[in-house]
Order: structure tokens, then sequence, then C-alpha cells
């Protein structure tokens, strides 16, 4: 599958023995494959470039999943243990291992994961190997969630001659980059977001 080849494309990059915070799964982003009808038999390149509508859409899932997110713990384990509609026998023993162990996880949700996206538009090819994959185009979206981050998320640090297509040619919060861009944008971001508040959670508590 692609997002397999995406995957090893970006941990290569990000992946630093003894040096990347790995804690609760960290990791640079997370992957969501979303279908949403589109049919590349009918496509016009070899890439499916998104709507600002789904562009949009894309946004409002990834406020939603937030806030989703966000409320987990405290609805998934403070409700009654009873069996749930669609819980499997494996999801309910492990909720109640939570419960009754009060196991402490200490995940938390990224203040980037709420600003930013990257839209990964499907590629017409049966394989490409993923050292291949930097040349890909791929779109970054700030989702307008910023209120935590140390400062506000620029466009304009990402040098002109690496942009696909800029915000001014598509809308203020979207720009058109490579994979390869895209990746040493938002391990820039990463890393400043570090040196200003420190790892979350703080690896020290």
């Amino acid at each position: 599958p692609q997002y397999v080849c995406l995957h090893n494309y970006i941990y290569r990059r990000w992946f630093r023995p003894y040096r990347s915070e790995i804690e609760g799964g960290r990791f640079l982003c997370k992957f969501f494959s979303l279908r949403d009808g589109l049919d590349s038999r009918y496509a016009d390149s070899n890439h499916l470039d998104p709507t600002q509508d789904a562009i949009d859409e894309f946004v409002s899932l990834n406020r939603a999943l937030c806030g989703a997110i966000e409320a987990f713990p405290t609805l998934y384990l403070t409700e009654p243990l009873v069996p749930r509609k669609h819980e499997s026998n494996t999801e309910r023993g492990y909720r109640k291992f939570l419960i009754e162990n009060k196991t402490q996880q200490r995940y938390l949700l990224q203040h980037l994961f709420k600003a930013l996206l990257m839209i990964i538009p499907p590629v017409r090819c049966a394989f490409q190997p993923s050292a291949e994959m930097g040349g890909n185009p791929v779109f970054l979206v700030r989702t307008g969630v910023e209120g935590d981050l140390s400062a506000p998320i620029d466009f304009n640090a990402i040098p002109q001659g690496r942009l696909l297509a800029s915000a001014t040619e598509l809308k203020k919060n979207v720009v058109k980059v490579s994979l390869e861009t895209a990746v040493d944008f938002v391990m820039a971001l990463e890393a400043r977001e570090v040196a200003a508040v420190g790892l979350r959670p703080d690896p020290a508590v």
C-alpha cells in the first residue's frame, strides 16, 4: 500500500537513533487513508489534487478528530464497563485492564497535529520504491488552530523555488510542495516547538 512506502520514506528522514523522542508512540505524522469516491480512471493527470471543498472537509475532520481524542481519556475510562455495540472482546478486555489498573499512558495530542495537515493525493502507479517518493506532490494545509504554538505557521519560510503552487495561487492556508519539502518543513516546525516549550509530555516528569 502507498501509506507503507510513505511511512518508510518519512521514518528514514525523521528517525535518529537515541535522539528521536518515541515515548508513547511519537512519530512525525499520523496517516489516515480517506476514500471520497474519486476514481483514478477518469483523472487527467498522474495525481488527483483535492478540491477546495475536499480540503475544507479534511480540516473539519481534523478538528472533530482532535476534539474526540482530547475527550477520549475521560469518556473511555469513566464510562461503566458494560458491553458496547461493535466492541470486540479484545477491546473490552483492554478497556477493563485500563480501568482496573488506572494505567497512565501519558499520551498527549501534539499542538502541531491540530495546526497542520499534509494531504497526499493518490498516486497512479502500481509500485514506487519509498526512497523515490520525495518528489511526489503533497499539500500542506494550515487548519487555523495555532493558538498553542510558540509562533504561527508561516509558509513564506518555504523557498519560492521549492513551491509547486503557492498560497496565493491556491488559498492563503494551502501550499503545494514535494513530499521532501513538506517533511523538511514539518521537521523544522517540530524542532522549533521542542526548542520553545520542550517535549510533551516532559520525559523528566
